[in-house]
C-alpha cells in the first residue's frame, strides 16, 4: 500500500504521586524504552509514527484523549503496565467513543499474563500483542491494514464473536543487536523529562535504558512470560552506540543500566570499557548485578569506563524467605559482593523486600540487622508486591491476604499483599525503621556529601530528601528498639 498509515504509541497516564506515594519527588522516571524500539521499528516501515509519554508528561487521560484525537492516528498501541490498566481502559473507551476507527493495541507484561482476561474486561482495547512486540507488531499492522487473518499473525488476542482467540506464541528475537536503536528522537525532552531515582543520580541529565531480554534466573516473584528465562543482550558496539547517541546528541551524562544482570558477561564488559574509554563517552553509570556473579576485575573494569554505582537485589536478610523465593543466593554472598564493591571505590545500592510470604516479626529484625551490618551506601525498601504471570501468582493466596483485583496499587510501594501474622501498620512502621536507623548513620551521611557534583543535583537530592522526610512522618509511631 502506498500509505501505511499512522500510528501513535501510548504510555498512560501515571502520576509520580499514584507511583510512588509520598515518594514520588525522590522516583524515577523512566523513559518508555519498549515503545521507542517498536517505534524505531514502525518507522522504518514508513508510518507516520508519534510517541506520547502522558506519564513523564503528567496528562491527565482527558489531556491524553484530546492529544490523540488532534493526531489522528490509524493505530493507538498502548503499553499496559497493572497498576495503569484502569487509566488505559478508560482512555482507549474514551478514544473508540470519539472515533471507532482507531485501531487500540495494546500490550506490555500485563496483558501477556492475563491477555483472555484484559480483553474480555475491556472492550475497548482490540487486539494484544503477547510477549516481545517488534516483529509481531510488525506482522499486525500488514494483516490489519488489508483486513486480513488476525489467527495468521504469532503472539496475539483478539476477539472472534464473544470469544477471545490466542494466536500460537511468536518466537523471542534472539540477536537484540538486529533491532533499530530505539527512536529516542520521538520521546519528550529526554534532560527535561526523565531521571532515575535520585540515589542513582550522579549527574544530569540522566536516562535509564536496558541493554538485554530475559533472565536466567528462577526467582517466584518476576514474572518472565514476556522475555523468557533465556539472555539475550545486545553487544558492546550496540551499547556503546546508544550510549554515544545519548551523549552527543542529547547531552546525556549519566546511565542506570536497568538489566536484571547488567555485569553478567565479563567480555561484554571489557569490550565495552574499551569502546567508552575509545570514543571518549563521558558518562556516569551505574547498573544492576547479581551478588553472586560480581567480582573483583569486572568491578574494576566498570570502574575505568565510568561505573559508580552497583545495585543488588538483596530482597531479605532471611536466607528461609531467599530460599523460598528460590533466588539462588546466600547472606555470605551478599555481604561479600557489598563489602568488595566498596573496597574497590564504588557506591553500592540494596533493593530490600517487606512482608514477604514467610515473613514474621523474626524475618523482619533478621533483614535490619542484615542492612545494618552491610556497608551499603543507599537502600530501597519495597513491598512485596504479586505480580500476574509471576510464579508466586497463583499461590500467593496461601501465604497472607492480597486483592487481585486492585491493579492500581500494584506499583511495590503499596502494601496490597498482607502476610499471615502481620498486619499492615507493622510491615509500614517497619520500613520506616529501616529507613531512619540507615540514613541517620555518619558513614551513609559522608557517602551523599562525597558525590556532589552539581547544583542540579543538588537540587534533585534536595526535593528527594523532603520527600523521603514526609514519607517517614506517615508513621511516627514506629518502634525502634525491637
Amino acid at each position: 500500500m502506498s500509505n501505511p498509515g499512522k500510528i501513535l504509541f501510548l504510555n498512560p497516564p501515571l502520576s509520580a504521586a499514584q507511583r510512588y506515594g509520598m515518594l514520588s519527588s525522590a522516583g524515577a522516571v523512566e523513559p518508555p524504552l519498549g515503545l521507542a524500539y517498536l517505534a524505531a521499528v514502525t518507522r522504518k516501515l514508513g508510518l507516520t509514527t508519534t510517541i506520547l509519554d502522558a506519564q513523564a508528561l503528567g496528562l491527565e487521560i482527558e489531556t491524553s484523549v484530546t492529544q490523540i484525537l488532534d493526531d489522528n492516528p490509524d493505530f493507538l498501541a498502548i503499553t499496559v503496565p497493572s497498576a495503569a490498566l484502569s487509566a488505559a481502559a478508560a482512555l482507549a473507551g474514551m478514544v473508540k467513543k470519539a472515533n471507532p476507527l482507531i485501531t487500540v493495541i495494546v500490550g506490555g507484561n500485563h496483558l501477556s499474563a492475563l491477555a483472555q482476561k484484559t480483553l474480555q474486561e475491556n472492550p475497548c482495547f482490540d487486539v494484544g500483542i503477547i510477549g516481545e512486540g517488534e516483529r509481531t507488531l510488525e506482522k499486525l499492522l500488514a494483516v490489519l491494514r488489508v483486513k486480513g487473518d488476525l489467527s495468521s499473525v504469532a503472539g496475539v488476542a483478539f476477539r472472534s464473536g464473544n470469544a477471545i482467540v490466542m494466536s500460537p506464541v511468536c518466537t523471542r528475537i534472539d540477536l537484540l543487536d538486529d533491532l533499530p536503536m530505539p527512536a529516542f528522537d520521538l520521546l519528550p525532552d529526554i534532560g527535561r523529562y526523565y531521571r532515575p531515582a535520585a540515589q542513582s543520580l550522579m549527574y544530569l541529565p540522566s536516562i535509564s535504558l536496558v541493554t538485554s531480554r530475559g533472565c536466567p534466573g528462577k526467582c517466584l516473584f518476576c514474572d518472565r512470560k514476556t522475555f523468557g528465562h533465556t539472555i539475550r543482550m545486545h553487544g558492546a558496539e550496540y551499547v556503546a552506540d546508544m550510549m554515544e547517541k545519548l551523549y552527543r546528541d542529547f547531552g546525556v551524562r549519566g546511565v542506570v543500566f536497568e538489566d536484571d544482570n547488567f555485569m553478567l558477561s565479563q567480555e561484554r564488559l571489557e569490550h565495552l570499557a574499551r569502546l567508552i574509554i575509545k570514543r571518549k563517552i563521558r558518562v556516569a553509570w551505574s547498573a544492576l548485578s547479581r551478588v553472586d556473579t560480581i567480582n573483583r576485575d569486572k568491578i574494576r573494569i566498570a570502574k575505568s569506563c565510568g561505573c559508580w554505582q552497583i545495585l543488588y537485589g538483596i530482597e531479605s536478610g532471611s536466607q528461609k524467605i531467599l530460599d523460598f523465593y528460590q533466588k539462588g543466593i546466600t547472606l555470605s554472598q551478599i555481604q561479600k559482593a557489598v563489602q568488595l564493591t566498596k573496597n574497590n571505590g564504588l557506591f553500592s545500592k540494596g533493593f530490600i523486600i517487606l512482608g514477604n510470604p514467610l515473613e514474621s516479626r523474626q524475618t523482619l529484625q533478621e533483614t535490619k540487622r542484615l542492612v545494618m551490618g552491610l556497608p551499603l551506601d543507599d537502600i530501597s525498601i519495597t513491598y512485596f508486591t504479586p505480580y500476574p504471570g509471576s510464579e508466586i501468582w497463583d499461590q500467593v493466596a496461601r501465604y497472607g491476604q492480597f486483592d487481585t483485583m486492585n491493579w492500581d496499587s500494584l506499583t511495590c510501594f503499596d502494601p496490597v499483599f498482607i502476610p499471615h501474622g502481620l498486619s499492615k501498620n507493622e510491615i509500614c512502621d517497619f520500613q520506616t525503621e529501616i529507613y531512619r536507623a540507615f540514613y541517620s548513620r555518619p558513614s551513609v551521611i559522608f557517602s551523599y556529601v562525597r558525590r556532589l557534583r552539581s547544583l542540579p543535583q543538588i537540587t534533585a537530592l534536595y526535593k528527594s530528601y523532603r520527600s523521603f522526610n514526609e514519607h517517614l512522618k506517615i508513621h511516627p509511631d514506629a518502634a525502634t528498639n525491637n
